[in-house]
């Protein structure tokens, strides 16, 4: 075990850069400065505001404004240091404690003294994906492995394996003889084993996997299988918001109603027997997506006790639908192609009338405060009232990858590769390289808890931080 801040610790100095039209200082960490690597993979603001950034290759921890990076951890059996490797995953407890999911193990960091868990050999293809935190404060953590074989023309699969562990008053639960096991999925397919998990009300706590449906409680467990559901490949356990249960499979929909298991397919109304996914919408419907092979078959919403289906002829959009949002009664359906308005019952795709023309869109999204964004490849709107306003037009098209918020409403956006756009009441500013900005292709944007705005891309990290009024 060893204290976060060790003697291999170093202050780093960080390059300073001011643009004359900006109201912000910029802070650049690169591997010059320190960082363990550009390559992010795993971001976390924990209760302290200390900015965790997980890399391909070790840990980086940002405590007032310091960067300390960390690669290794003390070895709990040999003293030795063992490196952590890429890390996968950052999760905070209720307790304070800070867990990292890497390559080599799983680390636990509690304010003062790192704890490192060393896997077993014969699991050491594991590791760990997802934490989830129950009522009672227990610790799930999900293992998974995947092999990817599409490399190679002759197999049509890949496979992934899952194992469950749990974490309860220092002793570690294993649940390999209940919860473990491998699959073969679609060579396409997203690779995950567990596809959901949630606690409902009554305090079950179910998990979704390719290998079925399980339930826990009261140290009991319950295992659905192709018996009880449509099929045991399950690509999304949903948790509505009405209570209900429903998961999506290879091969339809299962709904739990009263202890058992109804299960829908075509016949019953759906666009695809292949569902990969499922929404609950705030009305209380649920919307299921199919697919067969990489095409996209339709959507269907379950309303009144029944299906109704919709392909791209009646959404009037082409394309995978990639995302919903929800408008009140109303839900706007995203692709690339397009975007179209249900309501009322009907579908009616947004054109030039509305302040949308034809255009590849890359983003939608609904922000903290309700505001519905798009972006084009032309520009980017604001959905009020079934329109869309104009925000703001760039002089070359530009393809937008994330777009941020702050708690002071100010809008941020990032592009693959014409840096970043800062938009704040009638101000519009772009950042690129010759500003000082560390790269021009933006992966993430998110703000820590002192108000600095963390710009993420490709070759490092730009820190924006606001200029005090003079």
């Amino acid at each position: 075990m060893q204290p976060l801040i060790h003697r291999t610790l170093v202050l780093l100095l960080c390059v300073f850069v001011f643009s004359a039209h900006s109201q912000h200082h910029i802070d650049t960490f690169t591997k010059k400065e320190g960082l363990t690597s550009t390559i992010i993979t795993t971001t976390l603001i924990d209760s302290k505001g200390i900015v965790w950034l997980g890399t391909d290759n070790g840990l980086n921890a940002f405590v007032n404004s310091q960067l300390h990076p960390i690669k290794s951890i003390e070895d709990n059996q040999t003293g030795k240091p063992l490196p952590m490797g890429r890390i996968e995953n950052i999760y905070e407890d209720r307790q304070r404690n800070i867990w990292v999911s890497a390559d080599n193990g799983l680390f636990l960091f509690n304010g003062e003294y790192w704890t490192s868990f060393v896997q077993k050999e014969a699991d050491k293809a594991y590791i760990v994906k997802d934490f989830f935190e129950d009522r009672q404060g227990r610790i799930w953590c999900m293992q998974e492995y995947f092999q990817d074989f599409g490399e190679f023309k002759e197999f049509k699969f890949n496979m992934i394996g899952g194992k469950l562990q749990m974490y309860e008053n220092s002793r570690w639960y294993n649940f390999d003889d209940v919860l473990a096991g491998s699959s073969s999925i679609d060579h396409k397919s997203v690779p995950k084993f567990f596809t959901g998990i949630f606690q409902d009300q009554a305090g079950n706590i179910w998990f979704g996997t390719m290998r079925g449906i399980y339930r826990f409680y009261m140290k009991e467990w319950t295992t659905y299988k192709k018996d009880e559901l449509t099929t045991e490949k399950v690509f999304r356990l949903l948790n509505a918001r009405n209570g209900e249960k429903w998961a999506a499979t290879e091969s339809g929909v299962s709904r739990f109603v009263d202890g058992e298991w109804i299960n829908f397919t075509k016949k019953d109304g759906l666009s695809g027997n292949f569902v990969y996914d499922l929404k609950s919408d705030p009305t209380g419907r649920v919307w299921a997506f199919s697919r067969s092979e990489m095409k996209f078959v339709g959507l269907c919403v379950f309303e009144g006790g029944k299906w109704r289906a919709f392909d791209n002829n009646i959404l009037k959009i082409k394309g995978f639908v990639e995302a919903l949002i929800w408008d009140g009664d109303d839900v706007i359906a995203f692709s690339n192609d397009g975007v179209a308005l249900y309501h009322d019952g009907m579908w009616k795709r947004f054109s030039k009338k509305e302040g949308l023309d034809k255009e590849n869109f890359s983003l939608i999204q609904k922000d903290r405060y309700g505001k519905i964004w798009l972006a084009g490849g032309s520009g980017l709107y604001k959905y009020n009232k079934g329109k869309w306003d104009a925000v703001f037009s760039p002089e070359k098209k530009w393809t937008v990858s994330f777009l941020y918020v702050d708690k002071g409403k100010q809008l941020w956006v990032g592009t693959e590769k014409s840096g970043l756009f800062h938009i704040h009441e009638d101000t519009i500013v772009n950042y690129t390289e010759s500003d000082g900005l560390v790269d021009d292709y933006i992966e993430k944007i998110f703000e820590d808890k002192k108000g600095n705005t963390w710009i993420i891309t490709r070759k490092g990290i730009s820190l924006f931080s606001p200029i005090p009024d003079q």
